[in-house]
């Protein structure tokens, strides 16, 4: 035999930083009930993977189930070690050094999309504000030092109730955030209130573009989702172009 030349890479790279939701946790589970497995959990099915595909992306999954930005799922305190803002720099997930070459990398990517919250907010005790906003921060000044501030920057508000919802708000107001993803599951009417509350504070009282998305709990509606993305990504692209004005 002889060696095939390699396929022509995408020419679009994103970048996903998040928790069990990009990394596919329970993906291949047979039931929603499941304790969590590695053998059940499946990033290529997972969002993440799905939007990268839908838009032609290679993608670069920065994730790990059960971390938050500053408290992990379950955890006793309100704050915790080796939380996502900690690992965010790391070349291998466990390993704190060698750190990540962000300038040495080829792999730059097109976009950045946080999706975190999630375990910070879903057990008591919660972090504080000035807890949850320090990691956050933390986040976004890596991915800034390592990109410049030109890079978009998507925030995903998770699906939690307050304070979560307040602390994002705030942090996306003072760093004038490009755009915020505000996710819910569909069918659920308790977060559906929520949802239209939080899209409507975000877009007409702060001014920051955001859409609001219902996911449902099988891949049946993959497609409509990655249109309405589509043409959210699109919305912030022109911004960008006629300078701030949508």
């Amino acid at each position: 035999g002889r060696l095939l030349p390699a396929s022509p890479a995408p020419g679009r790279h994103i970048e996903f930083i998040g928790n069990s939701l990009t990394c596919g946790y329970g993906t291949e589970g047979l039931s929603k009930d499941e304790p969590f497995k590695p053998q059940t959990e499946n990033c290529n099915k997972a969002y993440a993977c799905i939007i990268a595909r839908y838009f032609g992306a290679d993608y670069t999954l920065i994730a790990h189930s059960g971390r938050g930005a500053a408290r992990n799922y379950g955890d006793k305190n309100t704050t915790s070690q080796n939380t996502m803002a900690d690992r965010i720099a790391n070349t291998f997930d466990e390993a704190a050094e060698p750190a990540w070459d962000f300038a040495a990398s080829p792999y730059r990517p097109d976009l950045v999309v946080i999706n975190l919250g999630s375990n910070d907010f879903s057990t008591l005790p919660h972090p504080s504000r000035d807890e949850f906003a320090a990691a956050y921060t933390r986040i976004l000044q890596t991915l800034r030092g390592a990109y410049g501030d030109e890079m978009p920057i998507l925030c995903v508000a998770p699906r939690v109730s307050e304070p979560a919802f307040t602390y994002i708000r705030d942090l996306c107001r003072e760093y004038s955030a490009d755009g915020v993803l505000y996710e819910q599951m569909k069918f659920c009417e308790f977060w559906s209130y929520e949802r239209v509350l939080g899209v409507h504070i975000l877009q007409e009282e702060l001014g920051i573009p955001t859409v609001g998305i219902e996911k449902e709990y099988t891949l049946a509606g993959a497609g409509q989702l990655r249109t309405r993305i589509q043409a959210f990504v699109e919305s912030l692209e022109i911004k960008h172009i006629q300078g701030g004005k949508l």
